[in-house]
């Protein structure tokens, strides 16, 4: 804001002198006022004095708003340290305002929004091998994000660093994209309850996956491994051996009962 003082002003047209004040008001704005006397200058200058330290204490931000400050902060560093872009206070300010306008709750959490996802598919009863597998994936899934960040914060570049870094960790790509199925399934879930505003798996790109070639033991290689499974694990030899000569697939094998 414009110091506060009083100028002489002579009129051109009446040639009358005047004293004439200018200055800003708390939005910003130009004000401009001309007096006769300069006591009735002073006197506006002692009133808009008067109403800028009022406006200047009401507009001073209170210990919650210096807090808030800091949390925003600290997030704004821990994203640029990890590469990432933050959004602007002013935008995030405004994102969450659209939000509450609308009548949205606020985006749980990352870890939160996987464990209610879990319990969701527990309650749909899905087997007890689709559910481990949903467990394991999500856990290494979200084990490359900070799991109290809220889950919407998540852009497609995110994902997609994190299965770079699997892929670059020495997982093997059929597995990084599993773990990318299930992910992709938890935000679709969230989607469609509202809980998120995108899918940021959606766009992300699957890796690709090379199938090696196939090839066929001996006799022999079965025999070998099937004495060695007798003596290290019993149980499974009647499951190897139908595997062998019955021509079954793993998972149909995993639910037969052998009794």
């Amino acid at each position: 804001m414009k110091l506060l003082n009083s100028r002489e002003w002579k009129d051109p047209k009446t040639g009358k002198v005047y004293w004439r004040v200018r200055h800003n008001d708390e939005t910003g704005k130009e004000c401009v006022k001309v007096f006769g006397t300069p006591e009735e200058a002073d006197k506006h200058i002692g009133t808009v004095r008067q109403a800028r330290e009022k406006h200047g204490r009401a507009a001073a931000a209170n210990s919650v708003e210096v807090s808030a400050l800091s949390i925003w902060r600290a997030f704004a560093q821990e994203e640029l340290t990890a590469g990432r872009d933050a959004p602007s206070l002013r935008d995030a300010m405004r994102a969450t305002i659209e939000r509450l306008k609308d009548g949205m709750t606020s985006p749980p959490q990352l870890g939160k929004l996987r464990d209610q996802f879990l319990l969701a598919k527990q309650a749909e009863k899905v087997s007890k091998r689709h559910e481990h597998a949903m467990k394991s994936a999500l856990k290494r899934f979200v084990s490359y994000f900070d799991a109290l960040e809220p889950a919407g914060s998540l852009t497609t570049a995110d994902v997609d660093k994190a299965l770079a870094s699997m892929t670059a960790g020495g997982l093997a790509p059929q597995s990084v994209k599993n773990i990318r199925a299930i992910a992709h399934n938890l935000f679709q879930w969230a989607l469609d309850r509202g809980l998120v505003a995108a899918n940021p798996v959606t766009r992300t790109k699957a890796p690709k996956v090379t199938q090696g070639e196939v090839g066929t033991i001996t006799p022999s290689q079965l025999q070998g491994f099937l004495r060695t499974a007798l003596r290290v694990l019993p149980q499974s030899v009647p499951a190897f051996a139908v595997w062998a000569f019955c021509g079954l697939r793993r998972a149909e094998i995993a639910r037969l009962s052998y009794e």
